[in-house]
Protein backbone atom coordinates (compact mmCIF):
# COMPACT_ATOMS: atom_id res chain seq x y z
CA UNK A 1 0.00 0.00 0.00
CA UNK A 2 1.17 3.22 -0.82
CA UNK A 3 -0.22 7.11 0.08
CA UNK A 4 0.65 9.90 -2.03
CA UNK A 5 1.60 13.72 -1.06
CA UNK A 6 1.86 16.81 -2.53
CA UNK A 7 2.86 20.32 -2.63
CA UNK A 8 2.30 23.03 -5.35
CA UNK A 9 4.45 26.32 -5.75
CA UNK A 10 4.83 28.62 -8.77
CA UNK A 11 7.19 29.22 -11.23
CA UNK A 12 7.04 31.31 -14.56
CA UNK A 13 3.49 31.19 -14.45
CA UNK A 14 3.04 27.72 -14.47
CA UNK A 15 1.65 25.74 -10.89
CA UNK A 16 4.82 22.93 -10.66
CA UNK A 17 2.77 19.81 -8.26
CA UNK A 18 5.90 17.83 -6.52
CA UNK A 19 4.47 14.49 -6.20
CA UNK A 20 6.41 12.23 -3.48
CA UNK A 21 5.11 8.63 -3.50
CA UNK A 22 6.07 6.93 -0.01
CA UNK A 23 5.97 3.48 0.89
CA UNK A 24 3.39 2.71 4.14
CA UNK A 25 6.84 2.15 6.48
CA UNK A 26 7.24 5.80 5.83
CA UNK A 27 10.44 5.44 3.88
CA UNK A 28 10.92 7.57 0.34
CA UNK A 29 9.85 5.25 -3.14
CA UNK A 30 12.59 7.19 -4.92
CA UNK A 31 10.32 8.50 -7.54
CA UNK A 32 9.73 12.18 -6.83
CA UNK A 33 7.82 13.91 -9.82
CA UNK A 34 6.93 16.93 -11.32
CA UNK A 35 3.46 18.05 -12.87
CA UNK A 36 3.33 21.07 -14.41
CA UNK A 37 -0.42 21.46 -15.47
CA UNK A 38 -2.42 24.16 -13.63
CA UNK A 39 -5.05 20.80 -13.45
CA UNK A 40 -4.70 17.16 -13.16
CA UNK A 41 -7.68 14.81 -14.39
CA UNK A 42 -7.93 11.20 -12.92
CA UNK A 43 -8.32 8.51 -15.82
CA UNK A 44 -6.10 10.56 -18.07
CA UNK A 45 -3.34 8.52 -18.74
CA UNK A 46 0.11 10.35 -19.86
CA UNK A 47 1.42 9.84 -23.50
CA UNK A 48 5.06 9.95 -24.97
CA UNK A 49 5.99 13.13 -25.92
CA UNK A 50 8.59 13.38 -28.30
CA UNK A 51 9.26 16.96 -28.38
CA UNK A 52 9.67 17.39 -25.00
CA UNK A 53 13.51 17.37 -23.56
CA UNK A 54 12.65 15.68 -20.41
CA UNK A 55 11.59 12.22 -19.69
CA UNK A 56 7.69 11.38 -19.76
CA UNK A 57 5.89 8.27 -19.00
CA UNK A 58 2.29 7.04 -19.00
CA UNK A 59 0.65 6.22 -15.31
CA UNK A 60 1.09 2.82 -15.54
CA UNK A 61 4.37 3.19 -15.74
CA UNK A 62 4.85 5.05 -13.01
CA UNK A 63 2.17 3.79 -10.84
CA UNK A 64 1.30 0.41 -12.18
CA UNK A 65 -2.29 -0.25 -13.58
CA UNK A 66 -4.30 -0.45 -10.31
CA UNK A 67 -3.45 2.42 -8.71
CA UNK A 68 -6.22 5.05 -8.57
CA UNK A 69 -5.03 8.08 -9.90
CA UNK A 70 -3.85 9.03 -13.59
CA UNK A 71 -2.25 12.14 -14.97
CA UNK A 72 -1.71 14.65 -17.71
CA UNK A 73 0.87 14.35 -19.86
CA UNK A 74 2.97 17.17 -18.67
CA UNK A 75 4.61 14.59 -16.00
CA UNK A 76 8.43 14.50 -15.81
CA UNK A 77 10.55 12.81 -14.02
CA UNK A 78 12.61 14.77 -11.89
CA UNK A 79 15.83 13.93 -12.99
CA UNK A 80 16.12 17.23 -14.36
CA UNK A 81 18.18 18.54 -11.39
CA UNK A 82 17.13 21.98 -12.40
CA UNK A 83 13.51 21.96 -12.45
CA UNK A 84 13.79 20.34 -8.91
CA UNK A 85 15.85 23.04 -7.48
CA UNK A 86 13.29 25.46 -9.26
CA UNK A 87 10.66 24.06 -7.39
CA UNK A 88 12.96 24.29 -3.71
CA UNK A 89 13.36 28.02 -4.48
CA UNK A 90 9.73 28.87 -5.41
CA UNK A 91 8.77 27.66 -2.12
CA UNK A 92 11.32 30.38 -0.25
CA UNK A 93 9.97 33.88 0.26
CA UNK A 94 12.14 36.64 -0.92
CA UNK A 95 13.96 37.12 2.07
CA UNK A 96 14.94 33.76 3.01
CA UNK A 97 16.14 33.41 -0.72
CA UNK A 98 18.26 36.35 0.09
CA UNK A 99 19.63 34.75 3.27
CA UNK A 100 20.28 31.33 1.75
CA UNK A 101 22.25 33.14 -1.35
CA UNK A 102 24.77 34.75 0.94
CA UNK A 103 25.72 31.53 2.44
CA UNK A 104 28.26 31.88 -0.99
CA UNK A 105 30.53 35.04 0.43
CA UNK A 106 30.93 36.11 -3.19
CA UNK A 107 27.50 36.95 -2.97
CA UNK A 108 27.28 38.17 0.06
CA UNK A 109 30.48 40.93 -1.11
CA UNK A 110 28.06 41.54 -4.64
CA UNK A 111 25.12 42.10 -2.60
CA UNK A 112 26.24 44.44 -0.23
CA UNK A 113 28.35 46.39 -2.51
CA UNK A 114 26.57 49.50 -3.78
CA UNK A 115 28.46 49.32 -7.23
CA UNK A 116 26.33 47.06 -9.45
CA UNK A 117 23.28 45.51 -7.77
CA UNK A 118 22.84 42.07 -7.88
CA UNK A 119 19.81 40.77 -9.48
CA UNK A 120 16.88 38.29 -8.83
CA UNK A 121 18.69 36.11 -11.62
CA UNK A 122 21.30 36.25 -9.27
CA UNK A 123 20.05 35.74 -6.23
CA UNK A 124 18.41 32.80 -7.12
CA UNK A 125 21.13 31.14 -8.46
CA UNK A 126 23.00 31.47 -5.43
CA UNK A 127 20.30 30.24 -3.26
CA UNK A 128 19.99 27.36 -5.53
CA UNK A 129 23.31 25.84 -4.71
CA UNK A 130 22.28 25.62 -1.31
CA UNK A 131 19.33 24.01 -2.62
CA UNK A 132 21.66 21.67 -4.15
CA UNK A 133 23.65 20.63 -1.44
CA UNK A 134 20.44 19.70 1.00
CA UNK A 135 18.86 17.92 -2.58
CA UNK A 136 22.02 15.69 -2.11
CA UNK A 137 21.81 15.07 1.48
CA UNK A 138 18.69 14.25 1.72
CA UNK A 139 19.24 11.96 -0.85
CA UNK A 140 17.05 13.65 -3.71
CA UNK A 141 13.57 13.89 -1.00
CA UNK A 142 12.67 17.71 -2.19
CA UNK A 143 10.34 18.27 0.71
CA UNK A 144 12.62 16.83 3.70
CA UNK A 145 15.01 19.31 1.20
CA UNK A 146 13.06 21.87 1.64
CA UNK A 147 12.30 21.38 5.09
CA UNK A 148 16.09 21.38 6.42
CA UNK A 149 17.53 24.32 3.76
CA UNK A 150 14.60 26.50 5.51
CA UNK A 151 15.80 25.62 8.87
CA UNK A 152 19.12 26.43 7.72
CA UNK A 153 18.31 29.69 6.43
CA UNK A 154 16.78 30.42 10.57
CA UNK A 155 19.64 29.44 11.88
CA UNK A 156 22.01 31.77 9.80
CA UNK A 157 19.97 34.64 10.90
CA UNK A 158 19.75 33.32 14.76
CA UNK A 159 23.56 32.92 14.54
CA UNK A 160 24.34 36.42 12.87
CA UNK A 161 26.58 34.89 10.61
CA UNK A 162 27.14 37.75 8.14
CA UNK A 163 28.12 39.81 11.28
CA UNK A 164 30.61 37.43 11.88
CA UNK A 165 31.94 37.04 9.00
CA UNK A 166 32.64 40.66 9.18
CA UNK A 167 34.01 41.09 12.94
CA UNK A 168 37.23 41.33 12.50
CA UNK A 169 36.96 44.39 10.18
CA UNK A 170 33.27 46.27 11.46
CA UNK A 171 33.86 47.97 14.82
CA UNK A 172 30.25 47.73 16.00
CA UNK A 173 29.21 45.81 19.60
CA UNK A 174 28.67 42.50 17.96
CA UNK A 175 31.41 42.47 16.28
CA UNK A 176 33.69 43.46 19.14
CA UNK A 177 31.98 40.60 21.44
CA UNK A 178 32.54 37.90 18.05
CA UNK A 179 36.00 38.70 17.93
CA UNK A 180 36.63 38.51 21.81
CA UNK A 181 34.99 34.96 21.48
CA UNK A 182 37.00 33.52 18.74
CA UNK A 183 40.45 35.54 20.08
CA UNK A 184 39.92 33.56 23.21
CA UNK A 185 39.09 30.37 21.71
CA UNK A 186 41.82 30.41 19.36
CA UNK A 187 44.26 31.29 21.47
CA UNK A 188 47.56 33.63 20.49
CA UNK A 189 49.49 30.76 18.94
CA UNK A 190 47.05 30.09 16.50
CA UNK A 191 44.57 27.20 17.30
CA UNK A 192 43.23 27.50 13.98
CA UNK A 193 44.67 28.85 10.91
CA UNK A 194 43.45 28.34 6.79
CA UNK A 195 46.72 27.62 4.64
CA UNK A 196 47.32 26.03 1.31
CA UNK A 197 44.72 24.31 -0.96
CA UNK A 198 44.30 21.20 -2.28
CA UNK A 199 44.67 20.33 -5.69
CA UNK A 200 41.12 21.02 -6.61
CA UNK A 201 41.20 24.58 -4.84
CA UNK A 202 39.98 23.09 -1.22
CA UNK A 203 41.21 25.89 1.30
CA UNK A 204 42.72 23.81 4.29
CA UNK A 205 41.58 24.39 7.67
CA UNK A 206 44.34 23.47 10.09
CA UNK A 207 43.55 22.49 13.78
CA UNK A 208 46.56 22.74 16.00
CA UNK A 209 45.38 20.94 18.92
CA UNK A 210 48.35 21.64 21.67
CA UNK A 211 47.98 25.53 21.11
CA UNK A 212 44.59 25.14 22.86
CA UNK A 213 44.16 28.41 25.84
CA UNK A 214 43.46 27.12 29.30
CA UNK A 215 39.95 26.57 29.82
CA UNK A 216 39.39 25.69 26.41
CA UNK A 217 36.67 22.83 27.74
CA UNK A 218 34.53 25.28 30.00
CA UNK A 219 34.34 28.25 26.82
CA UNK A 220 31.23 26.35 25.12
CA UNK A 221 29.91 29.68 23.43
CA UNK A 222 33.86 30.86 22.46
CA UNK A 223 34.20 27.15 20.51
CA UNK A 224 30.94 27.31 18.72
CA UNK A 225 31.72 30.62 17.46
CA UNK A 226 35.31 29.98 16.67
CA UNK A 227 34.37 26.75 14.34
CA UNK A 228 31.79 29.04 12.36
CA UNK A 229 33.67 31.37 11.96
CA UNK A 230 36.47 29.34 10.48
CA UNK A 231 34.11 27.07 8.60
CA UNK A 232 32.43 29.58 7.23
CA UNK A 233 36.04 31.45 6.37
CA UNK A 234 37.60 28.25 4.64
CA UNK A 235 34.68 27.83 2.37
CA UNK A 236 34.83 31.77 1.24
CA UNK A 237 38.48 30.87 0.53
CA UNK A 238 37.69 27.78 -1.79
CA UNK A 239 35.16 29.67 -3.25
CA UNK A 240 37.41 32.80 -3.77
CA UNK A 241 40.43 30.57 -4.92
CA UNK A 242 38.24 28.83 -7.56
CA UNK A 243 36.64 31.96 -8.99
CA UNK A 244 39.55 33.64 -9.53
CA UNK A 245 40.98 31.02 -11.32
CA UNK A 246 37.87 30.65 -14.04
CA UNK A 247 37.30 26.94 -12.26
CA UNK A 248 33.94 25.48 -11.36
CA UNK A 249 33.14 27.13 -7.96
CA UNK A 250 34.47 24.92 -4.73
CA UNK A 251 31.98 24.55 -2.13
CA UNK A 252 33.98 22.15 0.18
CA UNK A 253 37.17 22.27 2.50
CA UNK A 254 39.65 20.08 3.31
CA UNK A 255 40.59 19.78 7.82
CA UNK A 256 43.87 19.13 9.06
CA UNK A 257 44.44 17.93 12.78
CA UNK A 258 47.50 17.88 14.06
CA UNK A 259 47.57 15.68 17.13
CA UNK A 260 51.19 15.87 18.44
CA UNK A 261 50.93 17.31 21.94
CA UNK A 262 47.37 16.47 21.77
CA UNK A 263 45.63 16.15 25.51
CA UNK A 264 42.41 15.48 26.71
CA UNK A 265 42.07 18.82 28.07
CA UNK A 266 43.00 20.65 24.81
CA UNK A 267 39.44 19.04 23.66
CA UNK A 268 36.15 20.78 24.36
CA UNK A 269 33.53 18.93 26.20
CA UNK A 270 31.13 16.39 24.80
CA UNK A 271 27.66 18.44 24.92
CA UNK A 272 29.97 20.77 23.02
CA UNK A 273 31.01 18.41 20.76
CA UNK A 274 27.59 17.33 20.19
CA UNK A 275 26.43 20.46 19.46
CA UNK A 276 28.81 20.68 16.82
CA UNK A 277 28.31 17.75 15.15
CA UNK A 278 24.09 17.75 15.31
CA UNK A 279 25.31 21.89 13.45
CA UNK A 280 27.79 20.34 10.84
CA UNK A 281 25.61 17.72 10.15
CA UNK A 282 21.87 19.85 9.47
CA UNK A 283 23.78 23.74 8.08
CA UNK A 284 26.59 22.11 6.49
CA UNK A 285 25.68 19.51 4.31
CA UNK A 286 27.96 18.76 1.63
CA UNK A 287 30.90 21.05 2.90
CA UNK A 288 33.38 18.84 3.87
CA UNK A 289 35.82 17.14 1.79
CA UNK A 290 37.88 15.08 4.31
CA UNK A 291 38.97 15.35 7.97
CA UNK A 292 42.50 14.42 8.43
CA UNK A 293 43.31 13.12 11.66
CA UNK A 294 47.14 13.36 11.65
CA UNK A 295 49.44 11.23 13.83
CA UNK A 296 46.01 10.99 16.52
CA UNK A 297 47.55 9.37 19.77
CA UNK A 298 45.72 6.34 21.27
CA UNK A 299 44.20 9.19 24.24
CA UNK A 300 42.15 10.36 21.01
CA UNK A 301 41.44 7.45 19.49
CA UNK A 302 39.73 6.54 23.11
CA UNK A 303 37.67 9.52 22.58
CA UNK A 304 36.98 9.33 18.98
CA UNK A 305 35.02 5.91 20.03
CA UNK A 306 32.77 7.97 22.42
CA UNK A 307 31.92 10.99 19.20
CA UNK A 308 31.89 8.46 16.45
CA UNK A 309 28.09 7.19 17.21
CA UNK A 310 27.43 10.94 17.01
CA UNK A 311 28.97 11.24 13.66
CA UNK A 312 26.50 10.52 10.59
CA UNK A 313 27.01 7.87 8.61
CA UNK A 314 27.98 9.72 5.77
CA UNK A 315 30.74 12.48 7.28
CA UNK A 316 31.93 9.47 9.28
CA UNK A 317 33.45 8.21 6.22
CA UNK A 318 35.14 11.52 5.55
CA UNK A 319 37.37 10.76 8.26
CA UNK A 320 40.63 9.36 7.67
CA UNK A 321 43.62 8.53 10.03
CA UNK A 322 46.87 9.28 8.78
CA UNK A 323 49.88 7.83 10.68
CA UNK A 324 53.79 8.03 10.41
CA UNK A 325 55.80 9.74 8.04
CA UNK A 326 55.63 7.43 4.87
CA UNK A 327 51.85 7.40 5.17
CA UNK A 328 51.13 11.39 5.49
CA UNK A 329 53.37 11.45 2.42
CA UNK A 330 51.08 9.03 -0.07
CA UNK A 331 48.28 10.55 1.70
CA UNK A 332 49.36 13.92 1.51
CA UNK A 333 50.97 14.01 -2.09
CA UNK A 334 48.09 12.76 -3.84
CA UNK A 335 45.50 15.41 -2.46
CA UNK A 336 47.95 18.15 -2.21
CA UNK A 337 51.45 18.21 -2.96
CA UNK A 338 54.34 19.05 -0.14
CA UNK A 339 54.34 22.85 -1.76
CA UNK A 340 50.58 23.14 -0.09
CA UNK A 341 51.42 21.59 3.30
CA UNK A 342 52.33 22.51 6.77
CA UNK A 343 55.60 20.06 7.94
CA UNK A 344 53.30 18.02 10.24
CA UNK A 345 51.39 17.13 7.42
CA UNK A 346 54.69 16.22 4.99
CA UNK A 347 58.12 15.54 5.89
CA UNK A 348 58.80 17.82 2.72
CA UNK A 349 56.01 20.44 3.28
CA UNK A 350 56.58 24.39 2.42
CA UNK A 351 54.35 26.25 4.11
CA UNK A 352 54.66 28.18 7.41
CA UNK A 353 55.09 25.57 10.02
CA UNK A 354 52.70 27.00 13.29
CA UNK A 355 55.00 28.53 15.38
CA UNK A 356 55.75 31.06 12.21
CA UNK A 357 52.13 32.19 11.98
CA UNK A 358 51.29 35.53 12.49
CA UNK A 359 47.81 34.98 13.89
CA UNK A 360 46.99 38.51 13.98
CA UNK A 361 47.83 39.02 9.72
CA UNK A 362 45.68 36.33 9.31
CA UNK A 363 42.63 38.05 10.90
CA UNK A 364 43.46 41.15 9.05
CA UNK A 365 43.64 39.24 5.94
CA UNK A 366 40.31 39.33 3.63
CA UNK A 367 37.91 37.19 4.84
CA UNK A 368 38.44 35.22 1.40
CA UNK A 369 42.38 35.00 1.90
CA UNK A 370 44.06 32.11 3.23
CA UNK A 371 47.26 33.04 5.03
CA UNK A 372 50.13 33.01 2.80
CA UNK A 373 48.13 35.19 0.09
CA UNK A 374 48.05 34.89 -3.79
CA UNK A 375 51.17 32.91 -4.44
CA UNK A 376 50.04 29.61 -2.61
CA UNK A 377 46.33 29.88 -5.13
CA UNK A 378 48.87 30.55 -8.00
CA UNK A 379 50.61 27.52 -7.25
CA UNK A 380 47.94 25.17 -6.96
CA UNK A 381 46.32 26.59 -10.20
CA UNK A 382 49.43 26.06 -11.96
CA UNK A 383 49.54 22.18 -10.88
CA UNK A 384 45.95 22.15 -12.25
CA UNK A 385 46.93 22.98 -15.49
CA UNK A 386 50.44 20.65 -15.88
CA UNK A 387 47.46 18.08 -14.81
CA UNK A 388 44.66 18.96 -17.36
CA UNK A 389 42.51 19.60 -14.53
CA UNK A 390 41.89 23.54 -16.05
Amino acid sequence: MTTTTATTSTTSGKNIRVMTRRLSSGTLDERNFIYFDSQWKPETKCKENSDRSVTTATSSTVFGDDDPLTFLPRMVMVDDKGLMLQSMINQLSTHEKEVAARSSFAYFMASVSKDVPVTDDERDQAAMAMAARHLRADKGDILLAVQHMKATIQWRQDQHLDELRCCFEESTDQAMSFRTEIQGFVGEKGKFIIQGFDKEHRACWHTVDRHSPEGTQLNHDGCLLAHYYMLERAIACSEASSLKYGCQTQETVVVSVDFAGFQLDHAPNMNTIKELLFCLRDHYPERLFRVYLVDAPLVFRSLWAVIKPFVDAETKKKFQFVTGKNQRSVVFDEIMGSDQCMPYQHPNGELACDGEIDVQKFYSLPFDAAYGGAGIEKKVHEKRKKLKCV
